[in-house]
C-alpha cells in the first residue's frame, strides 16, 4: 500500500525526494509546484479560530503555542485536497495529548462535540496512559478518522479496528521535537514519522478540507509548518 503512494507521490513532483534522477523528466507544470509556509513566526496569521478562546493559540518564541485549553480547534483559511504537509510538534508535559486533522469539517463542532468531522494525525507525548497504557491507542502516530468521517484503516489491531496504527515506534518524549510529514493524495494518506514512513489510510472521505491544529488538556508547540499542493487527478 505504501509503495502505491510513494509511486503516487513521485508521478506529483515530489521525486526528489525518492528517486532523484527522475524528476529530470517531470513537465515543468509539476516542476513549478513550490512550498507555501503556514505560519509566519509572528502572528496567528492564516488560522482561524473555531471553538477555542483568541488566547489558546498565540506566538512564542517563534513557534504556534496551543494552550490546550479550552478543548477544541483553530482552522486554515482555506481547504486543502492533494497535498503535502510538513510541521514539526513538541509537548512539554508528560501525557500531552494533541493532534492536526486534515480533510476537516469545522461545521459539526458543537458544544459538546469540541472536534471536527476529519481525519486525526494523532500526536501524544510518549507516557500517554502510563502506567497501564491500552493498545486501542499508540504514540507513535495513529490515523484514524472522527465524527462521521470514513477511512479503510491498514495496520490495525484486534483492540482497535477503526485506527492506522505505525508500523515502528519512531516518536520522541517530551521536549524533543517530532517532525511529521502527512502525504494525502485522493484520500490515500500516508504519515512519516522522524524519517519514516509508519502509518497509511486508504479512501477518506471527505478527501479534501481544512487543515485544523487541536487543542486537548496539554499545552503544545508547532513549527515549521509548510504545504506543498499537487494536481488535482484526471477525472
Amino acid at each position: 500500500m505504501l509503495r502505491s503512494l510513494f509511486a503516487a507521490i513521485a508521478l506529483a513532483g515530489l521525486s526528489s525526494c525518492i528517486c532523484p534522477k527522475a524528476s529530470e523528466t517531470l513537465q515543468p507544470s509539476v516542476n513549478n509546484l513550490k512550498w507555501v509556509d503556514l505560519f509566519n513566526g509572528k502572528d496567528m496569521s492564516g488560522w482561524v479560530p473555531v471553538n477555542v478562546k483568541p488566547d489558546t493559540a498565540t506566538v512564542k518564541d517563534g513557534m504556534i503555542f496551543i494552550s490546550g485549553e479550552p478543548t477544541g480547534v483553530i482552522r486554515s483559511e482555506r481547504k486543502y485536497t492533494n497535498f503535502v504537509l510538513e510541521y514539526e510538534w513538541m509537548h512539554t508535559v508528560s501525557q500531552g495529548n494533541s493532534g492536526v486533522f486534515i480533510c476537516a469539517d469545522p461545521s459539526v463542532v458543537k458544544p459538546d462535540q469540541p472536534y471536527p468531522l476529519g481525519i486525526e494525525v494523532q500526536a501524544l507525548e510518549n507516557d500517554y496512559g502510563m502506567p497501564k497504557p491500552e493498545r486501542w491507542y499508540s504514540v507513535h502516530g495513529d490515523l484514524f478518522p472522527v465524527w462521521g468521517s470514513k477511512m479503510t484503516c491498514t495496520n490495525t489491531r484486534a483492540e482497535n479496528k477503526s485506527r492506522s496504527f505505525p508500523r515502528e515506534d519512531r516518536s520522541l518524549p517530551r521536549n524533543n521535537w517530532n517532525k511529521y510529514v502527512v502525504t494525502c493524495i485522493d484520500g490515500n494518506i500516508s504519515l512519516s514519522v522522524n524519517g519514516k514512513f509508519v502509518s497509511t489510510g486508504l479512501q477518506a472521505t471527505p478527501a479534501s478540507g481544512y487543515l485544523c491544529l487541536e487543542s486537548e488538556g496539554a499545552p503544545i508547540y508547532f513549527r515549521n509548518l509548510r504545504i506543498l499542493e499537487l494536481p488535482d487527478s484526471a477525472k
